[in-house]
């Protein structure tokens, strides 16, 4: 779902990057003595300040020893003595200690954390609820100006009471401690901090305020009410000695990331609604696919009266060796969809209520699913909500326990404003949580110890079932499990918990951290460029992916001749019963009419015009993805102008093309496809119009390892992953991605030029001579060695 405003309002709201740097520097400026960092005292006693209430007062815990590495014991004694220096930490006896464990990040500086699991399960529960989140985030996009700001060291400046302060004890390898301040890991801390914002902002929360725990977002309707809700927001942080993390702070700005949900120019990018995946669920591919939608039917069926005579066609098709789909299955299938769309299936959980409160999880190679609700028993239990999200790649390299977890923590996130504060009752297939609740902190890496911190803030149970019974959220989990290689979501339907624990990427993997870092990158450009656009209406988003029906096949086999480039490799020839096969494919996927291309001016547009013009010269303020390359080479729309006959190539080689010579032919029956000035477009992952480019050659090479080539060369030859993001910008092919992988590991000047990534060999040296026989023995193995086709 998208929230725009009205496109006649938008070109008021509109602020280019310099005048967005010029307003928020006047704020930095005006406020500097609050975004210096928490000042080392002691924070002051305040109208709300944290309490923590035990269940029984003489409970004794047995807690393990705390450890911490040599190499950043340095660190945490210079910690110490900050937090003494600071009042935050009183070193002194206590009777019962928790132990902290000592994280290294990747930078090498420290992290902290305290083990308070034993102290948590006797503790009297906070049921202050958090803001609704759907809420946030409608009023947020609404604002034609917007802003986020971050509290620097959140829980350090809040006040433990004074007769709770004993019960903060904990211990260190330097000796045991109390805290005056709140601490990271107490179950009731978020409460504290929520009701101290709500207390702060109460006069003005859902008016142009929004506070969810640590995170302020203001919203405005211009520039100048938006500079007045700026001065009284930071006024009342400065009244009340709270300090901002100038660094997390998105001033005035384009794009921002609210509660895991970006928002934009351009309105909110999320789900439309709790039912929006079963409304959107796409036609099974496969009899696996199939007996996973009629198990989730069969679970809300008790509350779709008249379901079964639509599912009956579509039992017999799961006895089928394969399956095959007909104009009436389709019918059952989106009759299914509409009476559970049309039926109050979802009812929202009432906490008064004696049944218990659950959440069904469950994660497959390919993503996450779950299920919340209320009921005496789990698999009865009345649906209050579903989620279903996707694995990137670097997380499908995730442990399994990792990805059990990750299931989990994405509900938690997802529903946290329901569910904080009461007991809930977490149902997995995999014993990925008990082993988090039973294992010693100690035991968990740094990324495991951090969910952990997280989910010490809710009140669960843990219940194992066998995977056979958890019908509803496997079916969710493998939504995307037959998805192919080049099919392509929007960012709100991957998994981002892990990064929303860890915005900063400290305790990620590295292939993790690359990944988003990548994307940021490709937003921040795409954002300056966009403001530098010229005002015009908004055009509505197309989430869906470029997914042509005749393309049946997960890769298309080339076409080799005797004088390709050895680069892409030899693949098999298309035989005749394969040509006949995608040349019959018939197109059932209909795209919606908001889907289609248009003839509006895409990124290419209309000037693409005969072989003699070309491509006409686009600017960034024209085109805000095009990339500023002239010290690395003509950008690729710069070099389809410049290259001779490359376009005239393209317009020949539809007609050799198996799959393009499909949709010239006919390309009524492809409405994802458009054809204008007898070049073909479709859409990519962002709604913008791209070139279709055939696998034929021109002067001797194919035209796409052409386009891979030049696109390599322009970005300065980093790796697969950004080079196929700059081509999918602005050219499209079934077999893109392959094709990529292959050009770049195998490129020379990569192989020449690029550093190894495995790390450095350790320094020889001699080993003691042995003093007497049998004293040392060693052996030494060569071989099988393996075969690369790149420098690892």
């Amino acid at each position: 779902m998208r929230v725009v405003r009205d496109p006649d309002k938008a070109p008021e709201a509109l602020l280019t990057s310099e005048e967005r740097a010029k307003h928020s520097e006047y704020w930095y400026k005006e406020y500097a003595d609050m975004m210096k960092g928490v000042p080392p005292k002691l924070p002051p006693i305040r109208a709300v300040n944290h309490r923590i209430p035990l269940i029984d007062e003489s409970k004794r815990y047995h807690y393990h020893l705390p450890r911490c590495a040599e190499s950043v014991k340095p660190q945490l004694l210079d910690k110490i003595k900050q937090y003494e220096r600071s009042e935050w930490w009183i070193a002194r006896p206590v009777e019962q200690a928790a132990p902290m464990l000592c994280i290294p990040k990747k930078s090498g500086k420290l992290r902290t954390v305290i083990d308070c699991r034993q102290r948590n399960d006797n503790t009297v529960r906070d049921v202050t609820p958090l803001p609704d989140q759907d809420q946030i985030r409608m009023d947020v996009a609404r604002g034609a100006i917007r802003s986020k700001i971050d509290l620097s060291n959140a829980y350090e400046q809040v006040r433990v009471v004074p007769e709770d302060v004993h019960k903060t004890g904990f211990a260190t390898v330097y000796g045991t401690y109390e805290s005056n301040v709140m601490q990271q890991g107490d179950c009731n801390a978020p409460a504290t901090f929520q009701r101290l914002m709500t207390y702060i902002f109460r006069d003005h929360i859902g008016i142009f305020i929004h506070v969810y725990l640590d995170d302020m977002f203001i919203y405005s309707k211009s520039v100048e009410e938006h500079h007045a809700h700026l001065r009284i927001v930071f006024n009342l942080l400065r009244r009340n000695k709270l300090y901002v993390e100038i660094d997390k702070c998105e001033l005035y700005a384009a794009r921002m990331d609210c509660l895991g949900h970006v928002i934009d120019d351009k309105g909110l990018h999320a789900d439309g609604d709790k039912m929006s995946r079963i409304r959107n669920w796409r036609p099974p591919r496969d009899t696996q696919d199939l007996m996973r939608f009629l198990g989730l039917v069969q679970y809300i069926q008790h509350f779709m009266p008249n379901v079964s005579q639509y599912t009956a066609p579509l039992n017999v098709l799961t006895k089928a060796p394969t399956l095959t789909w007909r104009p009436v299955h389709q019918t059952c299938f989106d009759m299914i969809k509409h009476l559970a769309c049309k039926t109050p299936i979802l009812k929202p959980i009432d906490p008064s209520l004696p049944d218990p409160i659950w959440i069904v999880c469950d994660a497959s190679t390919s993503g996450v699913g779950a299920m919340y609700g209320q009921g005496s028993d789990w698999k009865t239990c009345r649906p209050a909500g579903f989620m279903s999200k996707k694995f990137t790649s670097a997380q499908m390299n995730y442990a399994v326990r990792e990805m059990e977890t990750l299931a989990i923590l994405s509900a938690l996130l997802k529903w946290e404003d329901k569910l904080l504060g009461y007991p809930i009752r977490v149902i997995t297939d995999h014993k990925a949580l008990e082993f988090f609740k039973s294992t010693n902190q100690r035991m968990l890496n740094p990324r495991q110890s951090r969910w952990m911190t997280f989910l010490e803030r809710f009140h669960y149970t843990i219940e194992y079932v066998k995977g056979l019974e958890n019908v509803v959220a496997d079916a969710f989990s493998r939504y995307y499990s037959t998805d192919r290689w080049d099919e392509w979501h929007p960012d709100h339907e991957y998994v981002n918990a892990d990064i929303r624990l860890d915005p900063e990427g400290e305790d990620l993997p590295w292939n993790r951290f690359a990944e988003i870092r990548a994307v940021n990158a490709d937003m921040r450009a795409q954002a300056e460029s966009e403001s530098l656009r010229p005002t015009r209406p908004q055009r509505r988003a197309r989430n869906h992916t470029v997914d042509p029906a005749a393309w049946r096949q997960s890769t298309l086999p080339r076409v080799a001749k005797e004088h390709d480039h050895p680069r892409i490799g030899e693949a098999d020839k298309l035989s005749g019963e394969q040509q006949q096969a995608v040349a019959s494919a018939p197109a059932t996927d209909e795209a919606p009419r908001d889907q289609r291309i248009d003839d509006s001016r895409g990124e290419f547009g209309s000037d693409l015009g005969g072989a003699a013009a070309d491509v006409a010269p686009a600017s960034s303020a024209d085109n805000p993805r095009l990339v500023d390359s002239a010290a690395d080479g003509p950008s690729l729309l710069q070099y389809a102008r410049e290259s001779s006959g490359f376009l005239s190539s393209v317009r020949s080689g539809y007609t050799k093309d198996v799959l393009f010579t499909r949709v010239v032919n006919k390309p009524v029956e492809y409405s994802t496809f458009k054809i204008r000035d007898k070049l073909l477009y479709t859409r990519n992952r962002a709604g913008d119009d791209v070139l279709c480019i055939p696998r034929t050659l021109h002067h001797g090479r194919r035209l796409t390892e052409l386009a891979i080539d030049q696109a390599h060369t322009t970005i300065g030859h980093m790796g697969s992953f950004r080079t196929g993001e700059y081509l999918r910008r602005y050219f499209w092919w079934p077999t893109l991605g392959k094709d990529v992988d292959a050009f770049c590991n195998t490129c020379p000047t990569c192989q020449a030029t690029k550093p190894r990534s495995t790390l450095a060999s350790g320094k020889l040296h001699s080993l003691p001579v042995p003093t007497q026989p049998w004293q040392s023995i060693a052996m030494d193995f060569v071989g099988p060695f393996p075969l690369a086709r790149a420098r690892p």
